[in-house]
């Protein structure tokens, strides 16, 4: 009886060990993939990766997904299921969470082994998206990166998927996807909005929106820039975009 009762008790103590042990391997990849998708000097994170078992050298494009809803633990089980998709069957994603309501995807982006193709990750993503079937009063948002070369593109491509995801959610708030493909001129204005360039190319429009009291001069420019669907209107519909996105 002794002798069954310490065998019960080393097993409950290997098990321990090996959830622990789990558990401490998952929250040092959520670090690495955080460390990822911020612009920093990659070569300390090669040796980390080989430890976790993490190919750096397979291409990435990031994707995020931000849930909203009325109950915050709601959101948080909608979360650690799309985890639970997206890591099994095992694709080579790498996710983690980055708020409460908002994780990142860090997927392999040759999906057809020789080429970034935007489109091939749309139709991924619309499968993802099928597969989810989000809960009652919890709204599911999916924004999708540019692809760069290299390791350093990583945080490049979080920051595009970012950019793309507000952009998105400011002027489609009814869609579930936003494509950088979709967004791409407004997202690399956008990155002049704290930029001394980015202030002389917004100072005509910014002056016509505030002396416009009741919107009317906006709403005709609106109009022109619909109406003359040409690529000498593409900039000044983008600024435009990129202004209300800023002050609105």
């Amino acid at each position: 009886m002794a002798s069954l009762l310490k065998m019960t008790a080393e097993m409950m103590i290997e098990q321990a060990d090996l959830i622990e042990r789990s558990n401490l391997q998952k929250r040092q990849k959520e670090e690495l993939i955080l460390l990822l998708i911020k612009p920093h000097k990659q070569a300390q994170m090669q040796q980390w990766a080989a430890q976790l078992n993490i190919d750096l050298t397979i291409p990435r494009v990031a994707a995020i997904i931000e849930l909203q809803a009325n109950e915050q633990q709601s959101a948080q089980q909608q979360l650690q299921q799309i985890i639970h998709l997206l890591e099994n069957p095992a694709r080579d994603n790498l996710v983690a969470m980055t708020s409460i309501n908002q994780l990142v995807i860090l997927k392999p982006a040759l999906l057809n082994g020789k080429e970034w193709d935007p489109s091939l990750e749309e139709s991924r993503i619309d499968k993802l998206f099928s597969r989810i079937a989000p809960t009652a009063g919890i709204k599911l948002s999916i924004a999708l990166g540019h692809y760069f070369v290299g390791l350093e593109g990583i945080a490049r491509s979080y920051q595009t998927a970012l950019d793309t995801l507000a952009l998105g959610k400011f002027h489609a708030p009814t869609q579930y996807k936003y494509l950088y493909k979709d967004y791409a001129m407004p997202v690399l204005l956008s990155e002049l909005s704290h930029h001394w360039r980015g202030d002389e190319l917004k100072a005509p429009l910014l002056a016509l929106k505030n002396k416009d009291k009741n919107g009317q001069l906006q709403k005709t420019l609106t109009a022109y820039l619909n109406h003359f669907d040409d690529m000498a209107n593409v900039p000044i519909r983008c600024l435009f975009i990129v202004i209300h996105s800023d002050t609105d």
